[in-house]
This record gives structure tokens, sequence and C-alpha cells, in this order.
């Protein structure tokens, strides 16, 4: 594959990182496997800041996020350093063996998996549990809910 294409597929797959799971093979597991062992915490967390920052410029969000630009520029330099040093250092040989296979499920479902660790890095802060929990429940009907569920 080359760099040219495995470059673009890339940059097309990066906003999958929260999509729904796709069956993953030996290579897309091992490349996930690494991607997940080759970040900290705080890792996982700029990615998910990388991921609300894109969307922040989604019309319908746009309205309830304001994101200075020198912040979405920090967000995307801290970012591309990471996916930098994880594609070309850190897991390059499973990518590599990966890409050579052709697998074309592979690196989707691999940045799948480590979008999923950094949505389970900002869930487990016991404010975004709260606000989940208590924010949203004093406006949903849970007899209504438990009657249809009858």
């Amino acid at each position: 594959m080359s760099i040219h294409k495995f470059s673009t597929s890339l940059l097309l797959l990066l906003p999958l990182l929260f999509t729904s799971v796709a069956y993953a093979g030996p290579a897309a597991d091992a490349v996930g496997t690494c991607l997940a062992n080759s970040t900290t915490g705080k890792d996982r967390v700029n990615l998910a800041r990388w991921v609300f920052a894109a969307m922040t410029k989604h019309p319908e969000v746009s309205s309830i996020a304001n994101l200075p630009p020198e912040k979405l520029e920090e967000i995307n330099m801290t970012n591309g350093r990471l996916l930098t040093r994880l594609l070309s250092v850190d897991c390059r040989n499973e990518i590599k063996i990966a890409t050579d296979l052709e697998d074309p499920t592979a690196l989707r479902t691999a940045f799948e998996s480590l979008g999923r660790l950094a949505m389970q890095e900002l869930m487990s802060n016991p404010a975004v549990g709260a606000e989940f929990t208590s924010g949203l429940s004093k406006y949903v009907d849970m007899k209504k809910i438990q009657d249809a569920l009858k």
C-alpha cells in the first residue's frame, strides 16, 4: 500500500473513533492492542478532546461550544504528534502487517477500539457520570418508560 493511499485512508478513518464496532480480524486486533498499550490515560483524554473539538464545528453543536482557534490549534498539534508517534514508532510493525495484508477494516476497527478507550477515560470522571444521570433524569418520565416495557 502506498504512503499516499495509507495516509488518505488514515485521515478518512480518524473521525470514526466513536462509531460502531466492525468485525476485527487478527491484524486489527494486533493494531488495536498496540494502540491501547501505547497510549496513556492522558493520551486518551487528548484524543477525546480532539474528537470533541472537531464536533464543535457542526452547525447544530457550534452554538453550545466556544472553542478559541488557538485552543483548537493546540489540540490538533498535540494529537498530530500523538498519532505520528503511534503510527510511525509505537505500532509501526502492527500497522505495516495490517496494511500489507490489505485488511480494509484493520485500521478502522483499531481506531474504534482506541476511541472507546478514550470515551471510557472521560466517562470514568465522577462529574461526567453525575451529569449523565442527574442532569437528564429529571426530564425522563420513568413511569411512562416502565409502562411501555411491560
